[in-house]
């Protein structure tokens, strides 16, 4: 059989596979299937299935479901509440995505809420109800209270809410009585013997509490003779025993009874300012039964003596009790007391000493306050009652040892530093140490001195002269260091040599005790007087001076005589107008020749002793006040027809014709010639305004400050020109009168506008004002009625006797320019009577010291006598503005040439600058 080839056999496919699983289980997801070509396998070149092996479809197309997301928190919600808590609320929403297709509900809260504000509200305060008083806080004392309170807490203040206004506890006083403490009675005998004098004697004391709250003790001692009781009247320290064991116990310190039960010794010291010491012993036996305290008190020593009538006040007092140690306290105390109106201090202190030593005080320091002290004397009745309230209190400071003590702890006490033994102590002599200090004290023969140091020797000799000497009457007492020496008495002007042997010449010349005015000769015994050259003795000590001047000794025609003290002088006096020339006579002064003698519009003639202003010509002179000056003679006006048709124009000092046109006017300016042109042909003038001038065919200005006729009399200050007028102005220190062209000074001392010290005047000048000095040298007083300096010297000073009387102070303000020989000022000496010294002469005094005042040479014032009176006049023009001051020496004499008084006249002239 032949092998045929193999038939083509095409493929087909399978049956389709199932879909896969979907890839999404919503939303549109993928599924796949497949197919294979193996239905049968294409063989033998036969064809391939036609179609796909892989199919893919969309499978769960329905949306998936979204879960709901939260949203961020919203801000908390504003609190509902502003205080005491409230609650605040915040929310979030399901949207972030919001839940769809089924899918679910965001989970959890879509609300939060929290407290807030929290803090209470604030809430005030209020008061509860007062309690009832508490009990007192004591039976009896001082300062015992009670109260009663209250609470803030109806209701309580909270939130910040306002406290409860006012107090929350009230104290009112308690009515109790006062406590006190130790014996309610005192009995004490005292015996002694106070200035030399020895008394025997007992006093009874009786306690209460007053209402201030001291113990107030009063004794009465009986049967006291005067010697001894008005000395007594200052001595409350005689019952201090009683006082400190019964003070009222105050500040948890406690009075001497609480401390000794009544059982103490206590020495006491007084020392007084003027040197007197008293000695105290008070011994103390206890209380009996009925609550007496028994003292016995021995008293020795000196007191200052205090008579009848005289005034003593007893000042409060504190005492300081210290406890030194056991058993032992120290009481000081530094008292005043008030006699005739003089404080007098005295020094008190004391040792107490007790057996108990266990107890002591419950501080190192206590204090002892006393008050309303009072001692007197019933002289009719020989009674001394003694009173004073005392108290009891903490020290201050309580617990320190005070200045002159050193703690020991062992107390604690307070031990004394013994000064005497270290650099403390500053006696002269002898230190005496004491609790607490010292004191120094003297030898016989010394007295302790003020500052309580130093001693000084006692001179006996005085303190006998007082009263009574050891010495005979014929005998003389010296004094030696600590003692004393009796000698033969020397006679008139002799004295005890040093040695005290002889008696030996006292040169009064030397120590002073002479009365001579001027010289001292000593002599055996006595001294002599001697007067200088020009005096002469008068009583047998005091030196007047001579006149020489009665003697005439001047030429009697041109000198005057000068009585100088111890001299004279002849003094070359020539009338006015002359000089005195180098041969010492008197001679004609040309006034001419001085510059500014006259004015510049005048003729100077000189005259014997004098001289003359004489004006050119064309003016004429006019006088106005106390000067002469040369007016302009106004031509035109006084002569008729002096030009042609009285065409005249003035001018200073003379006058000019004005000629009308057609004539000529001659060089004289006074004559026209020539022929008139016909009055038709005349050129019609042109008028200008008052004040202008026509000038260059136009009306122009007139100055008329600066025209030569008028610059000096329009204004009589500062002229100021003005379009067709002028102003007048006062410089400083002026004021414009009303009639507006005069100045007038402003008197700045008058209108309060100047200052100057006590010791200066204001001096007004002109156009302004000095302070100048007007105070007074030693030996000088102030008169309060006037500027003047009263002398007054003490007795026996021959310097200041030789001084002027008085002083008087004077002023005057001067315009510039004033010409020379113008009188100032006439002064006058004026005796006690207050009339005029007819014989008095004048003299400018220390010129040099006036010229280097206004730093001018020379001095432009001179001085003349005249009836009596000083003239001062001017020697010069004044045309400097200055302030100048002299001194002006003024004598007034007796008929017989004596000179009786004197008199400085201190002159301040001042010179303005301007001459108004």
């Amino acid at each position: 059989m032949c092998k045929l080839k193999e038939c083509p056999v095409d493929g087909n496919w399978t049956v389709w596979a199932p879909w896969t699983m979907c890839s999404k289980s919503c939303g549109g997801g993928r599924k796949s299937r497949i197919r294979t070509c193996s239905n049968p396998e294409p063989r033998y070149n036969g064809r391939d299935c036609v179609g796909p092996a892989h199919e893919e479809d969309v499978c769960n197309l329905a949306a998936c479901p979204v879960n709901g997301g939260w949203s961020s928190w919203e801000s908390w919600s504003p609190c509902n509440e502003i205080c005491g808590g409230g609650i605040q609320r915040r929310y979030r929403r399901c949207s972030n995505p919001t839940p769809r297709n089924g899918g679910s509900y965001c989970k959890g809260k879509a609300i939060e809420v929290q407290t807030c504000n929290e803090e209470p509200c604030r809430r005030d305060g209020g008061w509860s109800s007062w309690s009832n008083w508490t009990p007192c806080s004591a039976t009896c004392g001082k300062n015992i209270q009670q109260t009663k309170q209250r609470e803030c807490n109806n209701p309580r203040p909270i939130g910040g809410g306002q406290r409860c206004v006012g107090n929350n506890i009230i104290v009112r006083a308690c009515d109790v009585p006062p406590c006190l403490v130790g014996p309610t009675q005192a009995f004490a005998s005292v015996a002694g013997i106070i200035n030399g004098v020895e008394f025997n004697q007992t006093f009874l004391a009786d306690v209460i509490i007053d209402d201030d709250g001291y113990a107030r003790v009063v004794a009465q001692m009986n049967d006291v003779p005067e010697n001894i009781g008005y000395n007594l009247r200052h001595l409350i320290s005689l019952i201090s025993p009683v006082y400190w064991t019964s003070a009222y116990e105050s500040d948890n310190a406690v009075n001497g009874y609480s401390l000794t039960d009544g059982f103490f010794q206590r020495e006491t010291q007084v020392t007084y300012a003027s040197g007197e010491i008293l000695r105290m012993t008070h011994s103390a036996i206890g209380l009996d039964q009925n609550g007496v305290l028994h003292l016995s008190i021995i008293v020795r020593g000196e007191v200052p003596e205090m008579p009848p009538g005289t005034n003593i006040i007893l000042q409060p007092y504190t005492e300081d009790y210290i406890q030194i140690g056991p058993g032992v306290i120290y009481g000081q105390s530094q008292r005043m007391i008030t006699i005739n109106g003089m404080r007098v201090p005295y020094a008190w202190n004391h040792t107490i000493t007790y057996e108990n030593q266990h107890l002591r005080m419950p501080f190192l320091v206590q204090t002892l306050r006393a008050n309303g002290i009072n001692v007197r004397y019933d002289p009719q009745q020989g009674t001394v009652t003694f009173e004073i309230g005392t108290i009891m209190e903490e020290g201050n400071p309580s617990n320190m040892c005070p200045y002159g003590f050193w703690l020991d702890s062992t107390g604690p006490y307070c031990r004394d530093t013994d000064e005497c033994l270290t650099t403390q102590a500053q006696c002269s002599h002898v230190c005496q140490n004491i609790p607490g200090g010292y004191y120094c004290t003297c030898p016989r023969g010394f007295r302790m001195g003020r500052d309580q140091r130093t001693c000084s020797d006692i001179d006996e000799c005085q303190s006998l002269s007082r009263g009574g000497s050891t010495c005979e009457h014929t005998e003389d007492c010296q004094n030696t260091l600590g003692s004393y020496r009796c000698h033969t008495k020397c006679g008139v002007g002799l004295q005890r040599s040093p040695n005290g042997a002889n008696c030996i010449d006292i040169n009064e010349c030397n120590d002073g005790s002479h009365r001579c005015s001027h010289q001292c000769y000593n002599s055996l015994g006595s001294y002599r007087c001697v007067c200088q050259q020009g005096y002469l003795l008068d009583g047998g000590y005091d030196c007047v001076d001579v006149d020489e001047c009665l003697q005439r000794p001047c030429r009697p025609h041109d000198q005057e005589c000068r009585n100088l003290p111890g001299r004279h002088e002849c003094v070359t006096v020539c009338p006015s107008g002359y000089r005195i020339s180098r041969n010492d006579t008197c001679e004609d002064i040309d006034e001419c020749q001085n510059v500014g003698t006259c004015s510049s519009n005048q003729i100077c003639q000189n005259t014997p002793g004098s001289y003359a202003c004489t004006c050119t010509q064309g003016y004429r002179m006019e006088t106005v006040g106390n000067y002469r000056r040369c007016l302009d003679i106004n031509e035109c006006a006084t002569i008729p027809n002096i030009c042609y048709r009285n065409m005249c124009r003035n001018l200073q000092g003379t006058y000019e014709c004005i000629c009308p046109e057609g004539m000529v006017r001659l060089p004289d300016r006074h004559t026209c010639v020539g022929r008139q042109t016909p009055p038709q042909q005349f050129y019609k003038p042109v008028i200008c305004p008052l004040g202008m001038q026509h000038k260059r065919g136009r009306c122009m200005d007139v100055d008329e400050c600066n025209l030569p006729e008028t610059r000096t009399q329009i204004c009589r200050g500062i002229c100021e020109n003005t379009d067709g007028s002028y102003n007048c102005l006062c410089p400083m220190g002026y004021r414009l009168q009303t009639n507006g062209i005069s100045c007038t000074d402003v008197d700045e001392c008058a209108e309060r506008s100047a200052t100057c010290h006590s010791d200066q005047k204001c001096f007004n000048t002109k156009g302004g004002y000095s302070c100048v000095d007007v105070s007074c040298p030693r030996y000088y007083s102030k008169d309060p009625t006037s500027d003047s300096c009263i002398k007054t010297c003490p007795n026996d000073n021959y310097a200041c006797r030789r001084l002027s009387d008085t002083i008087k102070y004077q002023t005057l303000a001067l315009p510039k320019n004033l010409p020379m020989r113008i009188d100032l000022i006439r002064l006058v000496v004026v005796k006690n009577d207050n009339t005029q010294h007819r014989n008095s002469y004048f003299n400018i005094k220390d010129r040099e010291e006036a010229e280097n005042y206004c730093n001018c040479r020379p001095l432009p014032f001179g001085i003349r006598r005249e009836g009596g009176k000083g003239v001062l006049y001017t020697t010069k023009v004044l045309d400097e503005p200055k302030l100048y001051r002299l001194t002006v020496q003024a004598q007034g004499y007796t008929d017989r040439n004596i000179l009786e008084y004197s008199t400085e006249f201190v002159i301040y002239i001042s010179v303005s600058s301007y001459p108004y």
